[in-house]
């Protein structure tokens, strides 16, 4: 899809500047190409690692439409990629992720919930182990549902969606400290949670 391209080269090029890497390494360009396609997932897939890990597929949308789950049965891993919110101030709290919408978000969530964890790791940030990778999809649910109300209430005392996303972008990457998120990129993301936020209907179930 050439717009996904050009949307991944952009974004990796404003990445490399936020950081104050150059563009090119050792005569290496770094922008993003396009990706040859070896297979694609689709829900329910396995895929055999070898050494007696076979991993599932979970179509885990919410985060993005393409969003993708790995769980492996056997070894209890789970590795939710960005379909799951971070870990933030030392896993007592979570930084949404939820930026397609809230309600497909949540479903996934439920589906995960439904899972055998003893591990979680992230795609960015971190993981977590036993007591803690047990609970730490209920947990998200709580905050998941917590923040959409944070964000419809900030809306709603300040009458404006535009500063609530920009508010919201501004104490994610606070809290996330992800360098590599520029600022406008994260504010896109945020002004759709926000609108979801104020539009969506979502429960636990």
């Amino acid at each position: 899809m050439p717009k996904a391209v050009h949307n991944a080269r952009t974004f990796g090029r404003q990445a490399l500047q936020q950081m104050g890497v150059a563009n090119e390494f050792e005569g290496i360009s770094l922008d993003f190409d396009t990706i040859r396609v070896k297979r694609v997932l689709r829900d329910g897939d396995r895929l055999d690692l070898g050494q007696g890990m076979v991993a599932t597929v979970f179509e885990t949308p919410g985060h993005s439409r393409c969003a993708m789950t790995l769980y492996l049965e056997k070894q209890k891993w789970l590795f939710p990629s960005d379909a799951l919110s971070l870990p933030i101030d030392n896993g007592r709290q979570f930084a949404c992720t939820a930026s397609e919408s809230f309600v497909e978000y949540m479903h996934s969530l439920n589906r995960m919930d439904a899972l055998d964890v003893e591990l979680c790791a992230w795609e960015h940030y971190g993981w977590v182990a036993g007591e803690d990778a047990r609970q730490v999809v209920s947990r998200v649910k709580q905050a998941t549902l917590a923040y959409k109300e944070t964000l419809k209430t900030h809306v709603e005392s300040s009458g404006d969606v535009e500063a609530t996303a920009e508010w919201a972008a501004r104490q994610w990457l606070a809290q996330t400290q992800f360098k590599f998120i520029p600022f406008n990129v994260m504010h896109h993301i945020c002004r759709q949670m926000v609108q979801n936020a104020v539009q969506e209907e979502v429960n636990a179930s």
